[in-house]
């Protein structure tokens, strides 16, 4: 991705992105400061393979263990992606074997996504919602997939960068529906030149303040390049990951072949046999839809199954 056209570092750009991710609103201590717990810890795990849970993460958890609304696509999210998972735990607390069943990082993932989708389908016309939630959560899969299949990468950082670009796309639908629908029938989806003649802004910029107040790792600026899939700035093991996912999330998606990928990244190796696998994937879930149903998952649905 070439960003030569585009002045990354105007204050004016910035700031117009800072106000079009407040478009969330606020984001509530329990939700934050679990993130920013859980994906602490997960970036340890990145850097030395280890994923501790500790007295703190517990704490954090447990916090978002008291809101039904967040916890129960969380728990079917588990048991959807992890269900051997289940009947190896021995632990009675709720918020504590989620977070052993899952991992940090994943548990952070989910509670960070399913709040904004959940926050975003309260806010957003219903009529441009419905489409762009199916889309959210499909590339939150096409995400998944890419960390689960590819050795030394990371489903949840994968599921983390297939969906959070979607939030900044709900920013612009709240602001400027016309604009927005206009947008969408360009066939120019993450444009960066597109979207800053049209907002003064573009949708990592978005998507990094989101981030940041969510409370993943690293400033807004580092997570808008990440986001991007640009080369400049210092990034984390995290953040490193993040980006060569979304490079090559956009090739895929792109129907581009391997050797047409240009990757900042060497760190990975991807085989033509496993990089046509994984097209077979996205190819699958393309015509199917996504499985990912947890996410839409209601309270009441689950007191009616009970």
């Amino acid at each position: 991705m070439s960003n030569d056209t585009i002045e990354v570092n105007n204050p004016e750009s910035w700031s117009i992105g800072r106000r079009y991710a407040s478009l969330l609103g606020p984001i509530p201590s329990s939700v934050s400061g679990a993130i920013r717990a859980l994906w602490a810890n997960h970036d340890t795990y990145l850097e030395s393979g280890v994923d501790e849970y500790t007295g703190r993460i517990y704490s954090a958890v447990r916090r978002v263990d008291r809101s039904a609304v967040l916890k129960t696509p969380i728990y079917f999210a588990a048991l959807a992606l992890y269900s051997d998972k289940f009947s190896d735990t021995r632990e009675d607390d709720t918020s504590k074997a989620l977070v052993q069943i899952c991992g940090s990082g994943m548990f952070a993932t989910l509670l960070g996504l399913i709040y904004t989708h959940k926050r975003f389908s309260k806010v957003c016309k219903a009529e441009e919602w419905g489409e762009l939630s199916k889309e959210f959560i499909l590339n939150m899969e096409y995400g998944y997939q890419l960390g689960l299949q590819v050795e030394g990468f990371d489903p949840a950082i994968g599921m983390l960068a297939g969906g959070v670009r979607y939030t900044a796309l709900a920013t612009f639908l709240m602001r400027d529906r016309e604009s927005y629908n206009w947008y969408r029938v360009q066939d120019k989806l993450f444009n960066l030149e597109v979207e800053h003649k049209k907002w003064g802004c573009d949708h990592g910029q978005i998507a990094g303040y989101i981030m940041r107040a969510l409370g993943y790792s690293g400033d807004h600026m580092s997570c808008a390049y990440s986001i991007r899939g640009y080369v400049e700035s210092e990034l984390n093991k995290s953040q490193q990951l993040f980006r060569t996912m979304i490079q090559l999330l956009d090739v895929m998606l792109a129907g581009k072949s391997l050797n047409e990928a240009n990757f900042v990244s060497s760190e990975f190796t991807l085989s033509e046999d496993q990089y046509e696998a994984l097209a077979s994937t996205f190819k699958a879930l393309k015509a199917s839809g996504t499985s990912f149903d947890w996410m839409t998952r209601s309270v009441k649905e689950e007191e009616t199954s009970e």
